[in-house]
């Protein structure tokens, strides 16, 4: 199908959609023959699977009859998606065994957002989930680690956040993950962000410990995709080296708005091109948050639950990523039906409260000085540590 096809399905599926309530997790409901994979919905961080009633309801107006939800990784303080992520794919490994059980079907479909993303790789990479999953189409899904820091429709920079652990720890030894997250961040706040935009529980928890650890993400990818030293990629997206991201006998569509999301970019949400991989850049000024809402997103994922597993890839993911956009096809900035001129999220918070990082084009210029900033703590204390050791 071409791209202008997929469009056209897209457009079709947004006008033809009736209304309807989707009654999410029903034990007794029976997929019909015309969709026979129930489908699960995975949260982002902080967030619960009832914020994607409106998912949910597309889903159900395509005529899907199973539809469930799970909330994941609860910390003490109750707040969903801060623990290791290998604990919350344990979770969602159990409660799609459960939705097997009930629906008596070998494999599910999954929609997932933001960590979702993250969480359902784990399950089906490290947790034998490949063979329990058919599809998963993700909104800004998080396969990869980078947390990104762009300005729309000019740069897009990224920071890989394992090499930032792992190299800091060969300068500093005794340097932990929150210590990393806790300067990145802060040198994030200084340049961008409002006092509201850093969780700085969520900074660290279990979660963003993973987000850092070259351990986990070697473990689970077969290595990672940024070579030794390399933490920040100014004006690019994509990946330097290719990892093994996705399971070959799983349909994969991610969907990400290049322009709008200044949280997840095409490095960490598109997969390395294969045939089982659709990667669409969704020509949207949606912030990380709005992208579930917004309408073409929306009809792409659910078109995509019925789409044959055999679409091609939009653009690469191991190389720089360009998006070009017909002139007309995106809405204003200024349009807030399109996600505003201003991102609703905070810093990896994905209930954040509004207010968060500006998505106005003058953004650029701090994005990068953040990040260049970053690498100067970085060097200052890699020089400092060899100043000391000489000294001593």
């Amino acid at each position: 199908m071409s791209p202008l096809e997929q469009l056209v399905l897209c457009f079709t599926v947004v006008a033809s959609a009736a209304t309807a309530r989707a009654d999410l997790n029903n034990w007794s409901c029976v997929p019909n023959a015309a969709h026979p994979y129930p489908v699960v919905l995975v949260p982002g961080q902080a967030g619960h699977y009832q914020d994607l009633t409106t998912i949910a309801n597309r889903v159900v107006a395509d005529g899907h009859t199973c539809v469930f939800g799970l909330d994941y990784g609860l910390d003490a303080a109750g707040i969903t998606g801060r623990a290791h992520l290998s604990h919350s794919g344990g979770e969602l490994a159990a409660f799609v065994g459960e939705v097997l059980t009930a629906t008596g079907k070998p494999q599910v479909d999954l929609i997932t957002f933001s960590e979702g993303g993250m969480v359902a790789d784990n399950f089906i990479l490290a947790k034998g989930g490949a063979s329990k999953v058919h599809r998963v189409a993700g909104f800004a899904p998080g396969h990869h680690p980078y947390a990104h820091v762009g300005a729309p429709t000019l740069v897009d920079n990224d920071l890989f956040l394992p090499n930032m652990i792992k190299d800091a720890d060969e300068v500093v030894p005794v340097i932990t993950e929150p210590e990393v997250a806790n300067t990145a961040f802060t040198v994030y706040k200084i340049f961008n962000g409002p006092a509201n935009a850093i969780d700085w529980d969520l900074v660290t928890s279990d979660f963003v410990a993973d987000l850092f650890d070259p351990n986990y993400w070697t473990a689970l990818h077969a290595g990672l995709s940024e070579p030794d030293w390399v933490f920040i990629r100014l004006k690019t997206a994509g990946r330097s080296l290719p990892t093994k991201d996705a399971a070959p006998n799983v349909c994969y569509a991610n969907f990400v708005s290049l322009i709008g999301d200044l949280l997840v970019g095409s490095s960490a949400g598109f997969q390395d091109p294969a045939s089982n991989i659709n990667n669409v850049a969704v020509p949207t000024y949606a912030d990380h948050v709005g992208l579930i809402s917004d309408p073409q997103a929306l009809a792409g994922v659910v078109a995509s639950l019925d789409a044959p597993c055999t679409a091609q890839p939009s653009g690469p993911a191991v190389s720089g990523f360009s998006l070009n956009v017909p002139s007309g096809v995106l809405a204003s900035p200024a349009d807030s039906s399109m996600g505003g001129a201003a991102n609703s999220g905070g810093l990896f918070s994905e209930r954040a409260p509004a207010g968060g990082c500006s998505t106005a084009p003058g953004h650029a210029a701090t994005g990068e000085t953040a990040l260049l900033l970053l690498a100067l703590l970085l060097v200052s204390r890699r020089s400092r540590a060899g100043f000391a050791a000489r000294r001593s």
